[in-house]
């Protein structure tokens, strides 16, 4: 969205300069669609902006709808700007590049045919006449075209559009199998991390429990010694040390 709005203040910077340039300061039909056009970008880039925290469960058909929008803007800006010999064709592509930031590489290549249909579509209505694309001079430009002239350069632009289509929709695809394998390696070190903790606090533990476990089974020791040979006591002698041995197994 950002990089929309910056693209009209673009457009109507570059339409603004060449009048200034070129000394011609009418506002004929095709700078007054043009301004119009920047304006309506404009104004799309702010309703996006306001509409976008409230469309979060609908994120896909959001992204699509804009996409849908800017090949048509595009379309407007090549049919202003001379059809079939317009210089700004090229934009078709970087709807197609960016496209794949945010769908997969199928639907990077549905926007490629969307965009490519839409060219082509531009191009034949041209052919028969019914539509007469302006030319740079603020005029009607009048061309004869040929078929051929129209299916190789409808051609050209279907395989430059699947071209990279195809490469950037494999970069995008790559660069997220990198993001999720780099988000189950930081998951893993947080679990390795968790069990390091874990492990010193039980070395800690069994130190602090087997010192005390060590004190008492020798304070048994000598009060064995020293107490009555009574069976009931050298039975309780046995069981304490046998428990307190027990427990430093455990704690082991």
């Amino acid at each position: 969205m950002s990089l929309r709005f910056l693209f009209a203040l673009l457009l109507l910077g570059s339409t603004i300069v060449v009048h200034i340039v070129y000394r011609d300061y009418r506002l004929e039909v095709p700078t007054l669609l043009l301004y119009g056009l920047c304006g309506e970008i404009v104004l799309l880039s702010a309703f996006y902006g306001l509409v976008a925290p409230i469309v979060k469960r609908h994120q896909v058909f959001f992204v699509n709808f804009q996409i849908c929008i800017d090949a048509i803007c595009i379309s407007i800006v090549v049919f202003i700007t001379g059809g079939y010999s317009s210089v700004f064709s090229f934009l078709y592509l970087l709807i197609v590049i960016y496209s794949s930031v945010f769908v997969f590489k199928r639907g990077t290549l549905m926007v490629a045919l969307f965009c490519s249909l839409q060219f082509a579509m531009l191009l034949v209505l041209e052919l028969y006449g019914y539509i007469d694309p302006f030319g740079y001079g603020g005029v009607w430009r009048v061309v004869t075209l040929t078929g051929v002239q129209v299916f190789q350069k409808s051609a050209i632009m279907a395989v430059a559009c699947f071209s990279v289509a195809f490469l950037s929709g494999y970069l995008a695809d790559q660069e997220r199998k990198s993001k999720a394998e780099l988000v189950a390696m930081e998951a893993h070190l947080d679990r390795v991390q968790s069990l390091a903790q874990i492990g010193e606090m039980a070395a800690g533990l069994a130190h602090e429990i087997k010192n005390p476990l060590a004190s008492l089974s020798g304070a048994i020791q000598i009060l064995k010694g020293e107490l009555e040979q009574d069976a009931d006591n050298m039975r309780l002698m046995h069981i304490v040390l046998r428990e307190t041995d027990r427990l430093s197994s455990l704690v082991n």
